[in-house]
């Protein structure tokens, strides 16, 4: 897990003392399997990447968190007011409205998924030229922290859909090329905040393709350990 801020000195003894009591738990996390596909964060972290090219695979359940009753906040980052641009949003949230009936959705109720439907609600961020997995990380915080994004709690995910003018990176991967989407959490404001970055792509399926696939995957496997 990532946190933003600074933690204090008994915030890491408890910490500590949750991974002596377990010290099994960062073995678990996205641990080697065949058909994984993963990579570094730019501060060391294992995430999961999606593109339309890796094979499905089946899961396996590693014993850690599934998001039990999802809430999507679908978030517009950097500038989405052209028409074209404005017509591409409708259709990502439309996407999003059908995933409820989606076999990919109804699936997870197998996976201790408790809800029956996924309640979407729509925002807008600013964003800049280039963005890798901190800045998402600082864009998020510094919302959350202005109230322009609202604080909610481990049940929502955070879908950050980049405008064609945004670069995203990865570690040492770059969207389009490495990736298409992928998933990851960080703590911050007592929260462990889930999120999926989406890089903008010219394919409107491919573009809720992997929206999809990242958000299943965010609700299955939040943190890493759950199912994959």
């Amino acid at each position: 897990m990532k946190t933003i801020g600074t933690l204090t000195v008994a915030t890491l003894i408890a910490a500590s003392a949750a991974m002596a009591a377990d010290g099994s738990r960062a073995d678990k996390i996205l641990a080697a399997k065949p058909g994984l596909v993963m990579t570094l964060d730019d501060d060391g972290g294992r995430v999961e990447l999606y593109h339309r090219s890796h094979s499905a695979r089946e899961l396996e359940y590693h014993g850690g968190a599934v998001v039990r009753e999802p809430l999507v906040e679908i978030v517009l980052v950097g500038a989405w007011d052209s028409p074209a641009l404005q017509s591409r949003a409708k259709t990502l949230r439309r996407a999003f409205d059908s995933l409820s009936a989606s076999d990919a959705f109804t699936a997870m109720h197998d996976r201790g998924v408790k809800a029956t439907a996924l309640p979407i609600t729509t925002r807008t961020l600013e964003g800049s030229a280039k963005m890798n997995d901190l800045s998402v990380q600082r864009v998020i915080d510094r919302s959350i922290e202005s109230g322009s994004l609202p604080s909610r709690d481990e049940n929502t995910i955070y879908v950050l859909f980049l405008s064609p003018q945004i670069a995203s990176t990865l570690g040492e991967k770059h969207a389009s090329t490495d990736y298409a989407s992928y998933h990851s959490h960080f703590q911050t404001h007592d929260v462990n905040v889930r999120y999926v970055v989406v890089p903008f792509d010219d394919d409107v399926k491919s573009m809720n393709d992997a929206a999809a696939a990242s958000v299943i995957r965010a609700i299955v496997n939040p943190d890493g350990d759950g199912w994959y």
